[in-house]
């Protein structure tokens, strides 16, 4: 466009509109935002409770367990249900082409690409300042229709990637403020003396007010100028950095990369004087720091919620679409392939889960091992052996009354329920029996995130991927019970030695 057209300097320079950042949506279209850097899981407990240590007055009240990063990148945090979002990737390996020869050689290089699986829907919001709703309106159809239809988004947009990103407009979502009117938003004045919190929902680009050097953690003094003097002071800050970039299409050149506060980070606040809401909106809707047309330095203020908080996982959402088969029994290659991905897939799965057990009250070493002894078997044969040692009788092949005890005594943790080492075992048994245990609804199929893995892994048809599943469950439920005595045995050690 034509730096003296009109329409130019309205939308691009201006400042009248501004694209913030799409991120990924849930299952029920509701998006979502970059997890807050104050937001941790406890490592040895159930999936579902993390901690916003950004609601606790000191670090002294902090809990007193091993915490640890969340499963994902994104969160919704402006609804009732707070529930957890990722974003499916995949990395490709490529050999490049001698341009003369046309074809790969040995000197050649190999190189890789990390793209997002197709079939995801992100969300994102359009800022359109204007004098009046026509004139919004205005500008809102005048960028719509530039825009068009679809997007190639990306590099390789030629090839087989490009991100072919169709649009669509929700014209009823329309609002003043970023965050919806639900969940941990601040919609009051903040009174003296009251903590109130500061999320950067997109990434920050500052500079010192006097050098005019590249300062990430400018955004605490742009704050404290943009509220006023002697409005608030920060009590507390969670923060998170990075280095951004990007690319110049125009130029076919990189940008300087610069230092940033990263996105999810937080500010506790603490008012010294009465802060209306009304000041509170007008910095939500203006940006901070530089890049601000391309949606840096967004904030959002939030209130000082719960401390404990329960968050599920959005395994519902569609994150890849798999190719079409047109015959009704899939090319054994393929099934083949999608049979490794599934083991893959479940292998990782189940060592996670087995790394998040606790467990009071073990059972002794030479117990454990004759149960690890069995379980190089084959797993038909080693389940078939413990199956006859946990019967609950006179049975010659069963364990010992003293062995069985010990079983008996011993309670797990972190595997989706608290139970007994003896109860969690006939369980397991009892559901490697089960062809339909991919189907109905259970406490291994929830904890193994069985549903996800079998979208994300499914490279032919469901019913073929649920045949597989079904093949492979027995295997990995040994596997599983394998890993949770290993990790039973190692916490042993590291209790014996005063860890």
């Amino acid at each position: 466009m034509d730096p003296q057209n009109p329409l130019f300097h309205t939308l691009i320079l201006s400042g009248k509109v501004c694209c913030l950042n799409c991120y990924p949506q849930t299952s029920e279209g509701h998006r979502s935002l970059p997890v807050p850097v104050s937001l941790r899981a406890p490592k040895y407990e159930p999936l579902n409770k993390y901690y916003d240590l950004s609601n606790y007055k000191s670090k002294e009240d902090w809990p007193e367990e091993e915490l640890e990063k969340t499963p994902a990148e994104f969160v919704t945090l402006d609804q009732p249900d707070h529930m957890f979002v990722k974003v499916a990737t995949a990395l490709k390996i490529h050999h490049q082409r001698d341009r003369k020869l046309g074809h790969a050689t040995r000197q050649t290089g190999l190189f890789a690409y990390e793209s997002m699986d197709p079939g995801q829907t992100f969300g994102g919001y359009l800022v359109i300042q204007g004098d009046d709703r026509e004139a919004i309106r205005e500008l809102f159809d005048r960028v719509a229709a530039l825009l068009g239809d679809t997007l190639l988004l990306g590099r390789s947009r030629r090839a087989e990637y490009g991100g072919l990103a169709s649009l669509s407009w929700k014209e009823k979502d329309v609002r003043e403020r970023e965050l919806a009117p639900y969940g941990v938003r601040l919609d009051r004045d903040v009174e003296p003396g009251e903590r109130f919190k500061v999320l950067l929902t997109s990434d920050y680009v500052g500079r010192f007010i006097h050098t005019g050097l590249v300062n990430p953690s400018a955004l605490g003094e742009e704050l404290a100028h943009a509220l006023g003097a002697d409005s608030a002071e920060v009590a507390n800050q969670f923060l998170g950095f990075q280095r951004n970039g990007g690319f110049n299409r125009k130029w076919q050149l990189p940008l300087p990369q610069a230092s940033a506060l990263a996105a999810g980070s937080i500010m506790v606040l603490k008012a010294k004087k009465k802060i209306s809401l009304s000041a509170l909106k007008a910095l939500e809707s203006r940006a901070f720091g530089e890049r601000i047309a391309e949606g840096y330095g967004r904030i959002s203020f939030l209130s000082i919620g719960d401390q404990e908080l329960s968050i599920e996982m959005d395994n519902e959402r569609t994150v890849q679409k798999p190719p079409a088969i047109t015959s009704e029994t899939p090319p054994i290659t393929l099934r083949q392939v999608e049979r490794r991905l599934l083991y893959q897939a479940l292998t990782d799965q189940v060592y996670k889960l087995a790394s998040n057990i606790k467990v009071n009250d073990p059972p002794s070493r030479s117990l454990i091992g004759r149960f690890r002894v069995v379980l190089r078997m084959p797993c038909d044969k080693a389940l078939s052996q413990m199956e006859l040692w946990l019967k609950d009788n006179d049975d010659p092949d069963a364990l010992r009354p003293h062995a069985r005890n010990q079983l008996k005594r011993c309670r797990l943790e972190g595997l989706g329920e608290t139970v007994t080492m003896y109860d969690w075992l006939c369980a397991r048994i009892s559901e490697s029996k089960t062809p339909a245990l991919v189907e109905t609804q259970g406490t291994l199929r929830s904890a193994l995130g069985l549903d996800l893995i079998r979208r994300e892994c499914m490279i032919t048809t469901d019913g073929s991927v649920k045949e597989t599943m079904t093949g492979i469950l027995p295997k990995i439920i040994s596997l599983l019970i394998d890993a949770v005595f290993t990790q039973i045995a190692r916490q042993s050690q590291r209790a014996e030695r005063g860890e």
